[in-house]
């Protein structure tokens, strides 16, 4: 959806933002990957993308917000999200961290 005020932008990005929170719970009971991660950075700098001259937001012919590449402004795509299933990865594994054993 294309959107024609910084304000209208970032209050979808906000809510967003907030129906991914859960996804980074520890508890979760999905799968995270590298995508998701991308996917809330991308939305965190979204802002930073919308192209402006001398302080003044660039739009399109309709009124829409414009990137710096001339695209109209849009929010990402969600990432696909899928439940863990039966062969549950520990967290270690699913977040790519790593311990150091002692």
């Amino acid at each position: 959806m294309p959107y024609k005020t910084i304000e209208e932008l970032r209050t979808a990005r906000d809510e967003a933002l907030q129906k991914s929170d859960f996804w980074f719970a520890l508890d979760t009971p999905y799968l995270i990957n590298g995508l998701h991660v991308t996917y809330r950075d991308d939305l965190r700098d979204l802002p930073s993308r919308i192209y402006a001259v001398d302080e003044a937001y660039v739009k399109d012919s309709d009124g829409n917000l414009q990137q710096t590449d001339g695209v109209v402004l849009e929010l990402p795509a969600v990432p696909p999200i899928h439940r863990k299933g039966g062969s549950e990865l520990p967290l270690s594994e699913t977040f790519g961290i790593v311990y150091e054993q002692r």
